[in-house]
């Protein structure tokens, strides 16, 4: 069965295999993937999404990218693997060939089959109803009740936000804290720190700015640290597909 995966990205300090999907049920407007394509830790990420003709590559081809590796991760990433009609397929063979950590990053739109993964990282945008349609294109309702919904069935979750200055920033974080914190405070939460791309009007958050925001969002919640945008992978990537 055909899969959205069209690269795969490898780390053999860690074991940890990288699978990026292609297609998305969002439109952001500071997407990082208007800037990158490729896995953007690769020592060449290439240039744009725009700029690539994906193939995409079946669930056998996916397994025998990774087969003559030791894999003890997977990370599933990329637009969104939630919009894969074959995640579910996917997502358990590998389970079944590599018997490896899962770990899903995901916008939190649609349900994913969240019994095939060991972690489950939603991104919020924002919990403001016009805020996360002016950022996203879509209501953010579903995201908050898929959110509810992964907790709810005992999913290893956590969340993570993008600081934009003057649009997502401390005010939004904060709401969006108070939100995560009425399903659960221990929930961890990342922010990172927005990096300028093509079209999108904003800049780069300063250092306070990141502070202002983990300060608003540790009002709510006991586990929160931020990536900023100069910080590295702490291991090296090789391209595999």
């Amino acid at each position: 069965m055909k899969t959205h995966v069209y690269h795969i990205t490898y780390g053999p300090e860690v074991a940890t295999a990288h699978l990026y999907f292609w297609g998305c049920n969002m439109r952001c407007r500071g997407c990082i993937r208007l800037l990158y394509g490729w896995d953007s830790h690769l020592p060449d990420p290439g240039g744009p999404k725009q700029a690539i003709n994906p193939r995409l590559l079946t669930v056998d081809e996916v397994i025998e990218a990774l087969a003559p590796y030791p894999v003890r991760r997977i990370f599933f990433l990329g637009d969104d693997a939630s919009a894969d009609p074959a995640l579910e397929e996917l997502a358990g063979a590998l389970k079944e060939r590599f018997d490896a950590e899962q770990v899903l990053l995901t916008n939190g739109l649609l349900l994913p089959p969240f019994h095939l993964f060991d972690d489950i990282q939603v991104s919020i945008k924002a919990v403001t109803p016009a805020l996360h349609r002016d950022f996203t294109g879509v209501d953010v309702a579903p995201v908050l009740e898929h959110f509810q919904f992964l907790y709810g069935v005992g999913a290893s979750l956590r969340s993570e936000s993008i600081v934009i200055p003057g649009y997502i920033d401390a005010p939004e974080i904060r709401r969006i804290a108070a939100f995560i914190a009425s399903v659960d405070a221990e929930i961890p939460y990342r922010l990172d720190a927005y990096i300028s791309v093509p079209g999108a009007p904003w800049r780069r958050p300063t250092m306070d700015e990141m502070a202002l925001a983990v300060g608003a969002a540790c009002q709510y919640l006991r586990h929160v640290h931020a990536l900023h945008s100069g910080m590295k992978r702490r291991y090296e990537v090789t391209r595999l597909v």
